[in-house]
């Protein structure tokens, strides 16, 4: 995986979502390259930015698990900042079902 590769997705990311808590999901068929992503993507986030960045490694997930346990915890929560970033990595995140 190249730096820059991730540094341009990050940007990009960015430049479409420059405040408020949002949200990354990164999905892959092999779920250890995925989470490598995810973590490069973050850390490429924050230093970007220099907002908080909160990193979660999920698993197999149901769209009720995902917002749930993951999403709205994220989104009602204030202990990371308003203008925060979740990156999440996990097996079908982008699936219809779990995108809603």
């Amino acid at each position: 995986m190249s730096e820059s590769v991730v540094d341009g997705i990050a940007a990009e990311f960015l430049h479409n979502a420059n405040r408020g808590r949002r949200l990354v999901a990164v999905d892959g068929a092999d779920a250890g390259r995925a989470a490598r992503f995810a973590d490069a993507l973050a850390q490429a986030i924050a230093g970007a930015s220099g907002d908080d960045v909160v990193r979660r490694s999920l698993g197999a997930v149901t769209e009720p698990e995902l917002r749930g346990g993951t999403v709205e915890p994220f989104r009602a929560g204030d202990a990371d900042g308003p203008d925060a970033v979740l990156v999440v990595d996990g097996q079908g995140l982008l699936d219809d079902a779990v995108r809603g």
